[in-house]
């Protein structure tokens, strides 16, 4: 593919069509615009089960409605260990709508990783799942952690956190989304030494990279 790059003043620009701006947009507003434009269209299949855009958009909400229910907001940092479903990523998409900050994880890592990961990012939640569920509760009494959130189940020493998309009595209008805009991203990257390091990126930056993306 050929490309031609503008050059004005002896300055040689990016061919690439330039981001719009950004200012004031925050990812709960982002998200919930670009879902409305592809409607009915499949947006997520995994195995038998799928969801349109106007589907994952009203369940995001209505699981972010019920994470601030369970105190999850602004401030708060959300330490995201699950795997792979539909309901595990409605969840992990919904942290940020509620202008709190996600911090990724990795389902291989052993406990003890998943112990100093969760202390470095400063975690004051985490999400999971039943699949993972027994390494937090093995490791509970060691990590200083406000609220743990299952998706499928009930478990010794979770709050019961089940069916988060599925709303129960809520709905999407009870997501404040004046809380939004807050939120922060954490990544893991080895750099050049190996060690994982933690890679906190604000939320206009994060957009920026979406929005250069499309």
């Amino acid at each position: 593919m050929h490309m031609r790059a503008r050059i004005e003043g002896g300055v040689v620009h990016s061919p690439y069509a330039d981001c719009p701006p950004l200012d004031g947009t925050s990812t709960s507003a982002f998200l919930m615009e670009r879902l409305l434009r592809h409607g009915s269209k499949t947006a997520v299949l995994c195995g038998h089960e799928k969801l349109t855009y106007l589907e994952l958009r009203e369940r995001l909400q209505l699981c972010a409605a019920k994470l601030q229910r369970e105190g999850v907001g602004p401030g708060a940092r959300v330490y995201a260990h699950v795997g792979n479903s539909i309901s595990s990523l409605v969840a992990v998409c919904s942290i940020p709508l509620t202008g709190a900050t996600l911090v990724t994880s990795d389902c291989m890592l052993p406990e003890d990783e998943i112990l100093d990961r969760a202390a470095r990012a400063a975690a004051t939640h985490v999400l999971t799942d039943a699949g993972h569920a027994g390494q937090f509760s093995r490791v509970e009494g060691r990590c200083k952690i406000k609220g743990f959130l299952l998706l499928d189940e009930s478990g010794p020493g979770f709050r019961n956190a089940s069916r988060l998309y599925s709303g129960d009595d809520l709905s999407s209008q009870d997501l404040d989304f004046t809380t939004a805009g807050c939120c922060r991203f954490v990544n893991w990257s080895t750099g050049t030494t190996g060690a994982a390091k933690c890679v906190e990126i604000p939320e206009s930056r994060f957009l920026r990279q979406i929005v250069c993306r499309e």
